[in-house]
């Protein structure tokens, strides 16, 4: 989950290449994907022996990237992966979504624990969201239970995080008054992301029975997510549901139909993600009403593999 108060292939996903006017940043990252994952440089830099909030901590080091300071304590070879796969994740992202690399100010701190007893204990020291069950970002920091996984394993809680993450250190943190499913379905998306043999990322591409569970229930409630506003969507008994349920959605848009509606729903997830989201947004961007998309958002998921 994001803290409001803190602030398919990797080829199938490339729906907004930059044209000969994109700025050099942007370029800069089309290009550099085409990296493998493993060719990520990844920096140890040593030994940790506290938490953010001053916890002492056991067995932790400190890996840098080009954009991040990973604190973890999980085997080494196991955390330079994690490393590595936060910053792929940033780089498809600044490439899928244009995203104006020129605004991301320093390297971002995450701190990983392979305990949830731990992230719990470092969480409720630093005041951090009682709600947030595995993990959790703000616009400059992510904290998280590395081995997390999100509702029936559909996605990495720490790349789920790490989404929010990358989000938030481009566009603020917001209070998001409407549409805010889009930033919780968006976010389990990319947390879906896989490394494949070949060292490149595919998305959506996890085992889908929990996702087919949840929309025999709550398929019928789509177009009334839509507007939902943060308070709507959170602090619900059954919110975990609707993660799934934007997991389904987004896939729907990043896949369906030959990928037509790739780039419309690019440019609806970055309108929220900058605050200025409205109820009515989703049907002026994607050109569908509410309604139109549930009906062909649930079709779609009955018919994913």
């Amino acid at each position: 989950m994001t803290n409001r108060f803190l602030g398919t292939s990797l080829i199938a996903l490339l729906f907004l290449l930059p044209d000969a006017t994109a700025p050099a940043h942007a370029q800069a990252k089309k290009a550099s994907i085409d990296k493998k994952v493993d060719q990520i440089e990844v920096k140890k830099i040593g030994a940790v022996s506290e938490t953010i909030g001053k916890a002492p901590w056991n067995n932790a080091y400190e890996l840098q990237t080009d954009h991040f300071i990973v604190h973890i304590d999980i085997p080494e070879k196991e955390g330079i992966e994690v490393a590595r796969k936060l910053e792929y994740l940033l780089l498809v992202m600044a490439d899928v979504f244009q995203l104006d690399m020129s605004k991301w100010k320093g390297k971002k701190n995450c701190y990983l624990f392979n305990d949830i007893n731990k992230f719990r204990e470092v969480r409720d020291r630093i005041k951090g969201p009682q709600q947030a069950v595995h993990g959790y970002a703000t616009d400059s920091m992510l904290i998280c239970y590395v081995r997390g996984r999100g509702y029936g394993n559909l996605y990495w809680t720490y790349l789920h995080e790490g989404c929010h993450l990358n989000f938030n250190a481009i566009f603020g943190s917001q209070r998001y008054n409407s549409n805010y499913w889009a930033i919780e379905g968006i976010a389990c998306y990319m947390g879906s992301l896989k490394t494949k043999p070949d060292g490149s990322f595919a998305f959506g591409e996890e085992d889908h029975k929990m996702l087919k569970k949840a929309y025999e229930g709550y398929g019928s409630k789509i177009a009334e997510m839509i507007s939902w506003g943060y308070d709507q969507f959170v602090f619900r008994s059954d919110r975990g549901t609707y993660y799934v349920v934007g997991y389904g959605a987004c896939h729907y848009f990043f896949n369906a139909e030959g990928g037509k509606h790739k780039t419309k729903f690019g440019q609806y997830i970055k309108l929220v993600h900058s605050g200025q989201a409205k109820p009515g947004s989703f049907k002026e961007v994607t050109g569908m009403e509410p309604s139109q998309a549930q009906e062909a958002i649930v079709k779609h998921v009955s018919q994913i593999p």
